[in-house]
């Protein structure tokens, strides 16, 4: 799962979003409980303005204990600049 994070994050940061979004979803599947991962889901969610599917994320990211707060704020800040 971790290996699978790291991958989804470095193609986030390179605007990778869609296939982001699957490696974020491998690590899930691996690990549903690694909260950043759901995290960094919904941003590359968001970031394909797949907003329902983010809100899920959010929620289960803020379920295993990730600042719901913070997270918005990000989101928030992705839909200003689209």
């Amino acid at each position: 799962a971790p290996a699978y994070h790291n991958k989804a994050k470095l193609l986030y940061e390179l605007g990778e979003y869609q296939v982001s979004a699957k490696d974020y979803t491998q690590a899930i599947t691996l690990d549903p409980l690694f909260a950043d991962s759901f995290v960094g889901r919904a941003l590359a969610y968001t970031q394909l303005e797949r907003d329902k599917e983010a809100i899920l994320d959010i929620d289960q990211a803020a379920a295993l204990g990730v600042d719901r707060a913070e997270l918005e704020i990000a989101i928030q800040e992705i839909k200003n600049l689209r």
